[in-house]
């Protein structure tokens, strides 16, 4: 039987599949692409020696079979003919012969342009010619060279025109038979706070959900809390993926502890795997990450359903998604950078009772009701739980209280709130200051537990976009009577400050009477503290324990 939580996420919208060409949209996308390697500088030679090793080193095998080249291919004039073409200094004998090389050893073929007029380089300059108002020309090209996979970005064109510009690539692409496309425009909304998710649905099989990835922890810890509400929502599945960006995995900036959580958590998210550094000359540990065939098989799981997020705790992160034949994914993630051992109790996934393979160690428990995780900094322990038996909670009853009712102080005050049922939620908590800044009390709290999950409706919409800096998570500070102070970092819910609420965030506190009544303060974690801005999210209501 399976846990009830699973059944509950099998009801959340999974959307409807892509066209079929062979692409195979219905999982994520596995295999190689440029940028995080050489940038915007590609050469024939480095992609020829690069396919070849994608083959030898066997990532071709364990499913790796996109390769795409990225940007500073293409030429800064157009063929006699109109289309988009390729520099003939850095690719002397043109992209066909690359694309059959790679076809033969068993890769499918990915390209790269913008749905704008110029491309995005890294110079930044106007100066290559990129696929708008020449979709049809450009996409007779890249059929030419039996491409199935086209990554289109987003560089020198206004954001009102997103959905416009992106369909009309879409349409040229699909006339000529490549229906995979990944729409790159960094999470953005486009005509208001439509959500990325909703507008590139109807044409394309992935979007991106939040700007590039860089080197180092902080841009995966960014990435992974921009993802956090598009699986909660729903949003990504068979047909139409977030994408998480390319791997990191290989490059300076990380420890291997830090890499190997980075590529679990992109499997478990069911992001794209793309490979994106040094496949020649890659080191015997950046070829183990990348070849843990059991988060690859996870990613690649026929029911195509991400992990979501269960619960944050102030120093780590559970996830748990749903598999094929009844099995579950689990993730446990160090993000207090200190690493430490930490328990799960299985009970808290619906589950009595299973079979766990640790998939870091590949070593296989039977029959375990808990899981102690010892974690490096930033690590993470994945498992794939098997033979599981149904736990059935006890029923809890709660007492909601909406944010508009809470005392408010110190800057704090009330904003409108469409998704509110009093219509208003308690905003500018927080602000940086060392004390907190404003905050929100709720008073006379009665409730029958002294540690419980508190469930917290709340929104934040602070995005961090391309150039700027940040978690994607505001901070906010929790204590129960003035005493024993949670930190936790609340991710990002979506693109509206006034609908975007996501509901029954659990938060552990403790410190409750049961015998008088009770206070909850809420206020912000500093500013700087854990690179938050100070300020905490908008406050919808809280639940508490009856």
């Amino acid at each position: 039987m399976a846990p009830s939580w699973l059944s509950t996420l099998s009801l959340l919208p999974l959307l409807p599949l892509a066209k079929s060409d062979g692409f195979g949209a219905n999982k994520p996308v596995m295999g190689y692409n440029s940028y995080n390697d050489v940038a915007c500088s590609p050469n024939q030679t480095y992609m020829h020696d690069t396919i070849t090793a994608m083959k030898k080193k066997g990532f071709v095998d364990l499913g790796y079979n996109m390769f795409q080249i990225d940007c500073g291919w293409f030429s800064k004039q157009r063929a006699a003919n109109g289309s988009i073409t390729y520099d003939k200094q850095t690719f002397p004998d043109g992209i066909a012969p690359l694309s059959k090389y790679a076809i033969s050893l068993g890769m499918q073929w990915g390209m790269y342009t913008g749905a704008s007029p110029w491309q995005c380089m890294v110079e930044y300059k106007r100066d290559w010619p990129a696929s708008q108002y020449y979709e049809k020309e450009d996409a007779l090209q890249f059929a030419g060279w039996n491409t199935v996979y086209v990554k289109a970005d987003n560089c020198f064109a206004p954001d009102d025109t997103l959905i416009e510009r992106y369909t009309n690539l879409s349409t040229a692409l699909r006339d000529v038979g490549i229906d995979g496309m990944l729409v790159c425009e960094w999470g953005l909304p486009a005509k208001g706070d439509i959500d990325p998710a909703v507008w590139t649905k109807p044409i394309a099989t992935s979007w991106r959900v939040s700007a590039d990835i860089a080197q180092g922890w902080d841009s995966v810890f960014r990435i992974t809390n921009e993802a956090i509400h598009v699986i909660l929502q729903g949003n990504s599945g068979p047909g139409h993926y977030g994408d998480m960006d390319l791997l990191e995995v290989g490059n300076p900036g990380m420890t291997q502890s830090q890499q190997a959580t980075h590529f679990a958590i992109w499997a478990m998210f069911k992001s794209a795997l793309i490979i994106s550094t040094n496949v020649v000359d890659m080191s015997s540990e950046t070829k183990s990450i990348l070849s843990n065939t059991g988060l690859i098989a996870i990613n690649q799981d026929d029911l195509g359903a991400p992990a979501r997020l269960i619960q944050r705790y102030p120093d780590y992160d559970v996830y748990a998604g749903p598999l094929s034949g009844g099995d579950m994914a689990v993730l446990i993630v160090d993000q207090s950078g200190k690493g430490g051992t930490y328990y799960l109790d299985l009970n808290s996934l619906n589950v009595s009772r299973a079979d766990i393979h640790d998939l870091i160690s590949d070593r296989k428990y039977n029959y375990f009701s808990n899981w102690y995780a010892k974690l490096q900094p930033y690590g993470s322990s994945a498992l794939r739980l098997s033979k599981i038996q149904a736990y059935t909670p006890p029923a809890v009853k709660y007492n909601y209280i909406e944010g508009s009712s809470g005392a408010l102080s110190n800057g704090a005050k009330l904003v409108d709130c469409s998704a509110c049922s009093s219509g208003k939620s308690a905003g500018y908590v927080g602000g940086g200051q060392s004390n907190g800044g404003g905050s929100i009390t709720f008073t006379n709290i009665t409730t029958s537990q002294e540690t419980q999950n508190v469930k917290i409706n709340y929104i934040n919409c602070e995005i961090i976009y391309p150039n700027q800096s940040g978690p994607n998570a505001r901070g906010a500070r929790i204590s129960v009577n003035g005493a024993n102070p949670v930190d936790i970092l609340f991710p990002v819910t979506g693109y509206s400050w006034s609908a975007s609420v996501q509901p029954d965030f659990l938060v552990k506190l403790t410190g409750f009477s049961t015998s008088k009544p009770n206070t909850i303060t809420i206020t912000g974690i500093p500013n700087g503290v854990r690179n938050t801005s100070g300020y905490a999210p908008n406050i919808a209501g809280i639940s508490i324990v009856a």
